[in-house]
């Protein structure tokens, strides 16, 4: 979502992962494995929905 915001006001594509890369470089390893973990949040739950319906069909 930064990426995308950056973009929209006008940063180029470099700039914009300079950011995300800048805030991952100012915050401890704890931080970063909860960023990770709510990065991939989504895809959990698409991946265990498709599994759900997946075993329902059966």
């Amino acid at each position: 979502m930064t990426i995308l915001i950056d973009l929209l006001s006008g940063m180029s594509l470099f700039e914009a992962f300079h950011s995300i890369r800048a805030a991952f470089a100012n915050t401890a390893i704890p931080e970063v494995i909860v960023m990770v973990f709510f990065l991939f949040l989504p895809f959990v739950n698409v991946i265990t929905a498709a599994v759900r319906k997946r075993s329902l069909r059966k």
